[in-house]
């Protein structure tokens, strides 16, 4: 994660039609949404998707959601699930959003043991699961957005926060903090995790009292869009 070996779809403008989702994937893909600007007012109910495994279709291997602001005059009847998120590595994080809605969130959820795959690959952790993915500081009208946890894996818990994934979001969830350099605590209790907005790296407490570094945002803007000479850029 943050390298350059993904797709990155960064610093558009872009708008929704005829009931359409910003992005759907599965089958090993790997991308980044990064940077746009986003009207939402012809959206469908989901605007994105990250499958996991079901019946035939493999999960997204890794994909990141950050620095995006996305607007919604669209007054759906059933809401709006802003990520169904079901497989692979993830880093969702600054995003803003505002609408006319009160229900919009973030569903965290495993496809492999679920009634739609018929309750197969039910002995965790599954098949292309969900795993060292981090959710953090997404605002929308100006509250924290949603993160829930789906109801359909109802024989055995194939997905478990602070194990296969870490937020910022609950009242009684105060392990994920961000803020500047000098601001990381000095000792960590496990399974804290700290944003450090100077150097863009996220860090995690894997042993008790110590940080580790498990992602750094890729460079901006990507550097393709500028010129060259791009030397040394696959050895970073």
């Amino acid at each position: 994660m943050g390298c350059i070996n993904y797709l990155y779809i960064e610093s558009n403008t872009i708008a929704t039609g005829n009931n359409g989702i910003v992005i759907s994937s599965g089958w090993g893909t790997r991308w980044v949404f990064r940077y746009n600007k986003v009207d939402l007012s012809e959206r469908g109910f989901n605007i994105f998707d990250a499958h996991g495994n079901i019946s035939t279709v493999r999960g997204n291997v890794g994909h990141d959601i950050y620095e995006n602001n996305f607007i919604n005059t669209q007054a759906r009847g059933d809401g709006q699930r802003w990520h169904d998120l079901r497989g692979g590595t993830a880093h969702i994080y600054n995003n803003t959003g505002s609408g006319k809605e009160d229900r919009c969130g973030i569903a965290v959820r495993e496809e492999d043991c679920a009634s739609g795959a018929k309750y197969r690959y039910c002995l965790y952790p599954g098949i292309d699961p969900i795993k060292d993915t981090y959710i953090w500081n997404n605002i929308y009208n100006e509250s924290p957005m949603r993160i829930h946890t789906s109801d359909s894996n109802d024989s055995v818990s194939m997905v478990m926060e602070d194990v296969d994934w870490w937020d910022d979001y609950g009242d009684d969830d105060n392990n994920f903090t961000f803020g500047p350099t000098n601001k990381r605590p000095q000792n960590p209790k496990k399974e804290d995790c700290y944003w450090d907005t100077d150097t863009k790296i996220l860090y995690r407490s894997i042993e008790e009292g110590k940080w580790t570094k498990v992602y750094q945002e890729f460079r901006y803007p990507h550097p393709f869009r500028l010129a060259p000479p791009l030397d040394g850029l696959y050895g970073d």
